[in-house]
């Protein structure tokens, strides 16, 4: 199935590229710093425009520390840029076809790298380090990555018009959308994607017969990539699609009005065409020894949050037994991972009979299909509000995540009510991973974000999910609970 000559990996190359990147800033910079002739009266010019005093000549010490040091600062320089430029998504590999503006987010990144090795001086009161001699380094470092870059970039390119390093795809769909793509793909050769076959659907086929056409010409052209440019199609055949082709080893992009909540609700990097979010669905989901890394960090953060703030959670749990009738913790069956049931804890927030009246509230449901939701919840209790406005009620969950039947950054488990009013078979594809203690659906608007959505937004981080993505959703809900957004 798998063309034998693909470039699977590109990230390495990249890495490689902003790794070397940072030691020839380094090495340059030392050299103009301790060796040139030129360089003190040069440094001298940046500290008196950044109005830093001068403290002396530069002795012979401050060089022979960034010489036996240079292992160590380049280490450290290196691991704050590589980090910093995965969440800027600069080695996302296959995700984007378009060009995007590589050099203004590697500047972007070492200006705040600039700003966090300052802020981290200053907050300490470490003079030794001068300031001057680290913003020509990471000056010279922006300068080095971007051209390092540039190179490989080129290199590939030229690889790829001399048709090497092939990424074969089908493209289903007509009009301008499919046209568009098409001379995208024969024009810039982007991650040297050709096109192997092309597909449109026919007016009285039935769902079945077009399936069976399309992983037909799939597996007869040996493609890895299917282009989805079909407005006419509705999420549920494209949801067949994307799960069909995962056995096959083949990512899904889908060009469609109807992904939107995914770019412009939950701010999910994506390509556009014409307006229209291009969606990315990996081929492949975590590996065992991603898997393994993601549980046992879950399970640290978990561990270190229930020691460090055990007061806080003792108070909350007095007053919830003060204010209210019943116990501090609410333990409810959930579905998991693989549709499994297991009890997860939360601090009550409602009455203790609140299962019990469920059933009367049901006409007043504010979230319409699948989720039961209510604004002014006439259960929840007075301090139960202030816990949920703040997610506070969640926290018991870590030990679920200690448990192992939960994990830090996944799709929220659902109560079995929730479970039975799923009205779409796409829908169970979102128990095809561990659920979390918080998603893509918390950061972009939970419970303002209707059931079919939260589907949607869960699946594509079923399909996509990195350390990168789970970092960036774990501090976009910081800022989420904070400001009580969509919470209710």
């Amino acid at each position: 199935m798998k063309t034998a000559h693909t470039v699977r990996k590109l990230w390495p190359a990249q890495f490689l590229c902003d790794v070397a990147a940072v030691a020839a800033g380094y090495v340059v910079t030392f050299y103009i710093r301790f060796q040139s002739p030129l360089g003190e009266r040069f440094f001298d010019l940046i500290n008196r425009v950044m109005s830093v005093p001068r403290r002396g000549e530069i002795g012979p010490e401050l060089e022979l520390f960034y010489i036996d040091s240079a292992l160590r600062i380049i280490g450290l320089l290196a691991g704050t840029i590589t980090i910093l430029y995965a969440c800027l998504d600069l080695y996302s590999e296959r995700r984007f076809l378009r060009r995007r503006p590589i050099a203004w987010y590697i500047i972007l990144a070492n200006l705040v790298a600039l700003l966090v090795f300052y802020g981290y001086w200053y907050i300490t009161r470490n003079t030794y380090h001068p300031r001057s001699m680290f913003l020509t380094l990471l000056a010279l470092n922006a300068v080095f990555s971007i051209t390092f870059r540039a190179w490989l970039r080129l290199a590939l390119a030229r690889a790829y018009n001399k048709g090497r390093y092939p990424w074969r795809a089908v493209i289903l769909g007509s009009g301008s959308g499919a046209d568009y793509v098409r001379k995208l793909i024969e024009h810039d050769h982007p991650h040297g994607v050709q096109i192997a076959s092309a597909l449109t659907t026919q007016p009285l086929e039935s769902e079945d017969d077009f399936l069976q056409r399309l992983f037909a010409s799939i597996k007869e052209s040996q493609a890895e990539l299917l282009m989805v440019c079909d407005p006419e199609l509705g999420i549920p055949v494209i949801m067949r699609i994307i799960e069909a082709a995962e056995p096959l080893g083949v990512t899904v992009k889908v060009a469609s009005e109807r992904m939107g909540v995914i770019t412009y609700e939950a701010g999910m990097a994506t390509d556009t065409l014409q307006g229209v979010p291009i969606v990315n669905f990996a081929a492949t989901r975590l590996n065992a020894w991603q898997a393994g890394a993601k549980e046992a960090m879950s399970k640290l953060v978990a561990l270190g949050v229930l020691v460090l703030l055990s007061p806080v959670w003792l108070i909350i749990a007095a007053l919830i037994r003060i204010t209210s009738r019943g116990p501090a913790l609410f333990v409810q069956e959930r579905i998991g991972f693989n549709r499994e049931t297991f009890s997860m804890y939360k601090f009550r927030t409602m009455r203790d009979d609140s299962d019990q009246v469920q059933a009367e509230l049901e006409a007043l449901n504010d979230s319409g299909d699948g989720l039961f939701k209510m604004r002014k919840d006439p259960r929840v209790t007075l301090l139960g509000r202030f816990l949920r406005r703040f997610s506070l009620d969640e926290v018991p969950q870590m030990f679920n995540i200690l448990k192992g039947n939960m994990t830090l950054v996944g799709p929220r488990p659902l109560p079995r009510r929730d479970f039975e009013h799923y009205y779409e078979q796409w829908h169970y594809g979102r128990h095809g991973g561990k659920p979390g203690l918080t998603c893509i659906w918390q950061i972009s608007g939970r419970s303002e974000i209707d059931f079919r959505n939260m589907c949607l937004l869960d699946i594509y981080y079923l399909r996509n999910q990195s350390w990168v993505m789970d970092l960036k959703i774990v501090l976009r809900t910081a800022f989420v609970v904070l400001f009580a957004r969509g919470a209710y």
